[in-house]
């Protein structure tokens, strides 16, 4: 998926982040999307399996020019990403 200005990034998880996302220890990169829905809604089963009341969504810049597409709207930058405002703190479910 090639970014760019026109387009909005969020990265949902359990809990709160220090620093920027970096890539998993799997080596599968650091996961974003460009649907705030679907980031809410990993964020809130995040949250829920990790004992938590709410998760928390970001939006993020990816530190790549480009992000490998994994589906129409979510993808992952193998080199990471960098947080930016929390843009909204969904209820576990």
């Amino acid at each position: 998926m090639a970014l760019g200005p026109q387009f909005s990034l969020y990265h949902g998880t359990g809990g709160g982040i220090v620093g920027d996302v970096r890539p998993g220890e799997r080596g599968y990169g650091a996961y974003a999307t460009s649907d705030l829905k679907v980031a809410e809604r990993y964020a809130a089963n995040k949250a829920l399996s990790e004992g938590r009341l709410f998760g928390t969504v970001y939006s993020v810049t990816p530190k790549s020019e480009y992000v490998e597409q994994e589906t129409e709207s979510a993808g992952y930058d193998p080199v990471g990403l960098e947080v930016g405002e929390i843009v909204s703190f969904p209820k576990a479910r």
